[in-house]
């Protein structure tokens, strides 16, 4: 009996041990994990520079606003035919579509995704649970590869938006303004996302070369990765216009200019620089929409935390299904701002009346980011609720309900 008592209190100790093993593997996983929290940190002069950046762009906008709604006369029919674009028609008051495009990625697009990132850096430190945290840099990290090549690209779209004043004086300030936030936004973005990485780039110039190549590379890997539909990713609308707008800026874009250049026509032309810019445009978009694809897909998935409990002894859960963030509200009404602000300009760019049929294609892709960000804000501040009685799983923010 004594026998068989000393061998189940040797593998009760047995088990206990293994407990404590456990815990303790969890423990140092934990530790490890707060550790990479702590190089994660952000310096303070880096959410300065956003928010420098945000006014810059912010500068920009106005600039290109300063008496350009309808003194560009039209350009000569000869430059008309090589640029095959028309600005602005001297008979009728109105924004050309693309003027109009320039300056609300400039006022909405990057002006706020630069504020959003230096919002985001703030509070980069005081998030009490990991894997919010590591949410956290892979979101700022992918808006600030947005910003860095919007304002990248858009240094060399010369002259660009500023092509639309037909003042010198007009026309050097936008020119000066335009280049110096795309200068300010491009050299703060590269120092954020060299934040976002441990250790950074490297020291030597060839280091910080071969690991910049790495970045992108696995960057480009984990985006087609996150693409097929799964129940982690999910389909949703983001998804889809994601593609599109990035295959568009690819397809469409990328040729016209091949085309122009090889037509003979200028870099410093108006129909070469403003392709330039909607490159950089388009690229600041599709990062935008795979945020917001992937915020989508975090909320849905259903996926808990799961993190030590040290005063239990064992796991614990933390969180639900995610709410719809700060971020996700602000990036939906963004997007859904610059959308239905070009769709009005499509809609008079023949002059008065308004051409509804113009309009309705960007209208409709606006009003449903606008909805969704309004619901979502809604759902967070409690006024409706998070889930469906009669369909729990089906996620009403979603929901088109106009």
């Amino acid at each position: 009996m004594n026998g068989k008592y000393s061998r189940i209190t040797l593998e009760a100790s047995a088990e206990n041990n293994n407990d404590g093993d456990i815990s303790n593997e969890f423990k140092e996983v934990n530790n490890e994990q707060h550790d990479v929290t702590n190089n994660l940190a952000t310096p303070p002069f880096l959410s300065w520079g956003y928010s420098l950046a945000a006014v810059m762009n912010v500068a920009a906008a106005m600039s290109l606003l300063w008496g350009s709604c309808a003194s560009k006369s039209s350009i000569s029919s000869s430059a008309a035919s090589s640029a095959s674009i028309q600005l602005l028609s001297t008979s009728h008051h109105y924004w050309d579509p693309t003027f109009t495009s320039s300056i609300l990625s400039y006022l909405l697009l990057g002006a706020g995704t630069c504020q959003l990132l230096s919002n985001i850096t703030k509070r980069s430190d005081s998030q009490d649970i990991h894997h919010q945290d590591q949410q956290q840099q892979q979101l700022r990290q992918r808006l600030t590869i947005g910003t860095f090549l919007f304002s990248l690209i858009g240094l060399f779209s010369i002259p660009g938006e500023a092509s639309y004043h037909n003042q010198p004086l007009k026309f050097a300030t936008s020119l000066v303004l335009c280049q110096l936030s795309k200068l300010i936004t491009a050299a703060t973005s590269f120092i954020g996302w060299e934040d976002t990485i441990p250790g950074g780039f490297g020291s030597s110039s060839s280091s910080r070369g071969k690991n910049i190549l790495r970045e992108i590379i696995n960057g480009l890997k984990s985006t087609w990765n996150t693409m097929p539909i799964s129940d982690t990713h999910p389909a949703s609308f983001y998804r889809t216009f994601f593609i599109f707008c990035t295959l568009g800026n690819v397809a469409l874009n990328v040729p016209n200019l091949v085309f122009y250049l090889r037509e003979g026509v200028s870099w410093c032309s108006v129909p070469v620089s403003s392709i330039v810019s909607s490159i950089g445009r388009g690229c600041l978009l599709s990062m935008i929409l795979f945020v917001l694809k992937e915020e989508h897909a975090g909320r849905s998935s259903g996926d808990e935390d799961v993190v030590f409990d040290e005063n239990g002894g064992g796991l614990k859960e933390v969180g639900s299904k995610r709410k719809g963030s700060g971020t996700f509200v602000v990036l939906n009404m963004l997007v859904g701002l610059w959308a239905v602000g070009v769709g009005i300009s499509q809609g008079f760019a023949g002059g008065i009346p308004f051409n509804l049929r113009r309009a309705a294609d960007k209208f409709l892709f606006g009003l449903l980011f606008l909805n969704n960000g309004v619901l979502t804000q809604l759902t967070r501040m409690g006024l409706i609720k998070d889930r469906d009685e009669i369909d729990p799983d089906a996620e009403p923010i979603l929901r088109i309900g106009l």
